[in-house]
């Protein structure tokens, strides 16, 4: 996909992919996205590859990003990657690698938000469906962590080429509530609001939040418009094309802004729509819920199994934030967002 002709432009309108319970709207068209761009088992594909040369301690001896053609011998799901690891298997010595990378970062003063995850979807049949995840469970945590380890090398790569490029930094939170793995909800809340904004720029810049002294994403170049920006400019070092000038790079970004900033909001408005959806059938229904925040009118609470956050009215209960309590399901209105709760 060359930079300007009409597959790019029509990539840069929409920003990113925006992934829905019940439907998808790709960045790249489905021919190429999910077929001759898309990593597939058994199948030769170009790319391009962070390749990393460490000691018997994981400690990184020095990496090169090359040009590079890859072929998948076995893709699997998280659930399988987590039933190898702890075995005689090359995932097992990822895992031990992820896991010091994280205590590097966490000492480096990254600050991991531990907050579950609820992936809603429609089955054929438009029945709704859920499923809440732990994004720390071994195999998440790996993926992620190597994504950001490849990221953060990019990110350096670019940096002592003196290439703009999009880069990611974020500047200390306000207030730092915890340091390493805090696993309780309340605290990860709390935490998550004193973060600082991140920041997108063609200079780098450190990344507080993740612990790293310079940040792109440049894994993703088929669903994240940035992502596609970057490899262009990493590709350009390694002698593919011609690099955008910073201040293409700042037009480009000015553009995409808004199509990206909107991307995030349906994706939420949708998933938050399914979910109401979901509960208008579990009207007078108990879930256990968090408060996270106290007003004089009204609480804010997060229902646990959902990880939804909704409005409760006071009406002569008196909780403090941080407490756990029963919630009913009074009224549920997914077309007007609407979402009626009661301590139980």
């Amino acid at each position: 996909i060359k930079s300007g002709d009409p597959i790019d432009m029509a990539a840069r309108y929409r920003g990113s992919s925006i992934y829905m319970p019940d439907d998808k709207l790709p960045m790249i068209p489905p021919n190429l996205s999910e077929d001759l761009c898309s990593l597939k088992q058994d199948e030769t594909r170009p790319g391009v590859s962070t390749l990393i040369r460490m000691n018997r301690f994981f400690e990184v001896m020095d990496f090169k990003i090359v040009p590079s053609i890859i072929r998948v011998h076995q893709q699997m799901s998280y659930t399988e990657a987590n039933l190898l690891n702890g075995k005689n298997d090359p995932i097992t010595s990822l895992y031990k690698i992820a896991t010091l990378l994280r205590e590097k970062r966490l000492k480096a003063g990254a600050i991991q938000i531990t907050l579950p995850e609820v992936n809603v979807w429609l089955e054929d049949n438009r029945e709704i469906r859920y499923a809440k995840i732990d994004r720390e469970n071994p195999s998440r945590m790996l993926v992620s962590e190597m994504m950001i380890f490849a990221n953060s090398l990019m990110a350096k790569f670019l940096a002592d080429n003196e290439t703009p490029a999009v880069f990611r930094s974020q500047a200390p939170p306000q207030q730092r509530l915890f340091s390493g793995i805090e696993t309780a909800l309340m605290p990860n809340f709390m935490q998550r609001k004193h973060l600082s904004r991140a920041v997108i720029g063609t200079s780098p810049e450190p990344h507080s939040g993740l612990g790293v002294e310079a940040y792109v994403t440049a894994t993703s170049p088929i669903r994240r418009y940035h992502d596609l920006l970057t490899q262009r400019q990493i590709k350009a070092i390694l002698g593919f094309g011609k690099p955008y000038s910073k201040q293409e790079l700042d037009e480009i970004l000015q553009a995409t802004s808004i199509p990206m900033a909107n991307a995030g909001r349906v994706q939420g408005a949708r998933k938050r729509y399914w979910l109401i959806k979901y509960l208008e059938a579990m009207k007078g229904q108990n879930f256990e819920a968090l408060v996270l925040d106290c007003h004089r009118d009204f609480y804010t609470v997060l229902i646990k199994e959902f990880m939804l956050e909704s409005r409760m009215p006071v009406s002569g209960f008196h909780f403090k934030h941080g407490d756990i309590t029963q919630v009913t399901v009074q009224h549920a209105d997914a077309r007007r967002n609407q979402l009626s709760l009661f301590p139980a």
